[in-house]
């Protein structure tokens, strides 16, 4: 604290004092009121030092600051020794802000993150990405990507069915595999996650030297995949890509 020695600091009564060494309560002190330049600060002992300390930035916020000395906080899960603890920790390094769930001779923990109906994801004071209960969408339509043109996901899993019948079936999934009999020329796939505005792609998955896929029509909650009649039993694949 930024006081002289011996000052008396008062809320209606006297509070405590402070001296070069103490701070003496001088009654039940329920709340100490620190002056907007006032500091809260430790060191290593040495005389006039201090390298980890607390201000009042402005209004209704603290600051954990060191000139450009980087910072760290730490909140710990469990502690028996610095060499043996659980810990939650806020820092910058190499420029960049971590928030990291590490350990130094205990149980390395998970890392959650939950909003209240959503969780918003953003660079730049600007969201980006937004979770919420029925997935992860982007704040601005059109606006974002996974990947990059030289950084690609490895695999992209959806779920599936893979059916053995024959003809007509329901498949409310995203992909999946029917079958159309020997002579057919089409099959009707019941699918509540179409719609009119679906884009719907399919393809022949076994082997047929007449067969080929002419068209796939979406409509509301099915499609229908047409093709030149097959000579024998034939699989074909989908996927549905979501427009609405």
């Amino acid at each position: 604290m930024s006081r002289a020695d011996s000052s008396t600091y008062t809320r209606g009564s006297p509070m405590y004092r402070t001296t070069a060494t103490a701070i003496t309560p001088q009654a039940d002190v329920t709340q100490i009121i620190l002056d907007s330049g006032d500091t809260l600060a430790w060191g290593d002992g040495s005389p006039g030092t201090a390298d980890t300390v607390l201000v009042r930035a402005a209004a209704n916020r603290m600051a954990l600051r060191n000139g450009t000395t980087e910072q760290r906080l730490d909140i710990t899960n469990t502690y028996t020794s610095d060499t043996n603890l659980e810990l939650l920790s806020l820092y910058f390094t190499g420029n960049n802000a971590y928030i990291v769930s590490t350990t130094t001779g205990g149980t390395a923990r998970n890392l959650a993150l939950s909003g209240g109906t959503k969780l918003f994801l953003g660079t730049a004071g600007v969201d980006r990405w937004e979770v919420s209960s029925t997935g992860l969408s982007p704040q601005t339509n059109g606006a974002a990507d996974i990947g990059t043109a030289s950084l690609g996901l490895r695999k992209l899993y959806v779920d599936y069915t893979n059916t053995g019948a024959v003809g007509a079936v329901t498949i409310n999934k995203a992909s999946g595999r029917v079958n159309i009999a020997a002579s057919g020329t089409s099959v009707v796939v019941t699918n509540s996650l179409v719609t009119a505005a679906s884009h719907v792609m399919a393809w022949m998955s076994s082997a047929d030297g007449t067969a080929g896929v002419t068209s796939v029509v979406p409509g509301a909650g099915s499609f229908t995949i047409t093709c030149a009649a097959v000579t024998g039993q034939t699989s074909f694949d989908f996927f549905v890509v979501s427009a609405d």
